[in-house]
């Protein structure tokens, strides 16, 4: 007897928005509006957010950056652009049916040039056992010299449930943080790196213990002015399923002077979606002899992916899957329970940007 489960729900994705053209602001000083998106949803939907660009014109001082918000509030940053690079960045976020505008913004900040928006795409796809967070921290003073905690939350994975293979274990978490003070001068800073004097230093950390950013861009690095604030900062990874965390966002003030600090974070959260850390997604529970399926797509990437099949060892010498599969593109993944008991074993899955797609189990 065949028992399948479909994770993505193909019937209800659909591309919103799939547009190639270039935009361009050459404004200096001035948040500018190049492009807006407008979008209906009939139902909740996970969306996918997207943009490129580049540096187009300018001499090798030039800097910018550029962002996007939804209904005037800021959800993404690229931070810093300087000379001749290029810049992607995307965004997950959950929203219920209504009609939504999103805003895509340029702007100069230092020597005279050229940034362009491009390849704007937004997406909708539907996944069980998902959820999202959304913070705003409001403007809270850092004084010079100390350190502030500018955001403190908590955060539930989804509940723990029974699929057809066995129940949830683990989900994978994804938080993108737009970063400012009231001047541009903010470096999001990984463990064991200095504080910078003159700057706002960053740190994130997960249940008080300091997480590296997974992604991190400032907001600047000369003409440092009031204006064009923003650095991007994101962090993700696995978590297990039904647990509850803290996240929590610190800045160090060695600007020289009180300022105003903020943090705008949407954290999605969902176990199929999957990063680059590895996710023991079920505890199996099948008969045995039974065959298991999983089948694996690229969701916002194409990055390989891994299937694993095995149980946890007292000493792990990187022997402890029965059977495994990786690849690209579309990749199905099966594992037959002849000799060893399932009971006990774990579906260990990872590839940043792609989903589980399918679960199935041959029940014999």
């Amino acid at each position: 007897m065949l028992l399948s489960e479909q994770i993505r729900s193909l019937a209800d994705e659909e591309v919103l928005v799939a547009n190639p053209n270039s935009y361009t602001t050459t404004t200096v000083n001035v948040w500018t509006t190049v492009r807006t998106e407008n979008i209906t949803l009939t139902a909740q939907k996970i969306i996918y957010v997207r943009f490129q660009g580049s540096y187009q014109a300018g001499d090798t001082s030039f800097q910018a950056n550029a962002r996007v918000l939804l209904g005037g509030v800021p959800i993404l940053v690229t931070g810093l652009i300087k000379y001749n690079e290029n810049y992607e960045r995307d965004i997950l976020i959950i929203l219920n049916a209504g009609s939504y505008a999103f805003d895509f913004q340029g702007i100069i900040l230092y020597s005279a040039g050229t940034v362009k928006i491009d390849n704007i795409r937004i997406g909708a796809c539907k996944f069980p056992d998902k959820s999202e967070n959304v913070w705003d921290s409001g403007s809270i003073l850092a004084p010079n010299g100390v350190t502030t905690t500018i955001l403190n939350q908590n955060f539930t994975l989804p509940s723990v449930r029974k699929t057809v293979a066995g129940q949830l274990k683990q989900s994978s978490y994804f938080i993108t943080m737009y970063i400012m003070a009231d001047f541009r001068k903010s470096r999001p800073k990984n463990v064991g790196e200095a504080d910078d004097s003159g700057w706002f230093n960053w740190r994130v950390y997960l249940d008080g213990v300091e997480k590296g950013w997974n992604e991190r861009n400032p907001d600047g690095e000369v003409n440092l002015n009031a204006y064009g604030m923003g650095a991007h900062g994101r962090v993700y990874g696995v978590l297990n399923a039904g647990s509850t965390h803290t996240l929590r966002v610190d800045v160090k003030n060695l600007y020289g002077s009180d300022l105003n600090c903020r943090v705008y974070a949407r954290a999605i959260l969902c176990p199929w979606m999957l990063c680059i850390v590895d996710s023991n997604v079920l505890d199996l529970d099948i008969p045995q002899g039974s065959t298991l399926y999983v089948m694996l797509e690229p969701l916002w990437a194409n990055s390989i992916k891994y299937a694993k099949v095995g149980k946890e060892r007292i000493v792990d010498y990187g022997a402890n899957y029965y059977g495994s599969s990786s690849g690209q593109g579309l990749l199905t993944f099966s594992y037959t329970f002849e000799i060893v008991d399932p009971s006990g074993g774990v579906l260990n899955v990872s590839g940043h940007g792609t989903c589980i797609s399918y679960l199935a189990v041959d029940v014999r």
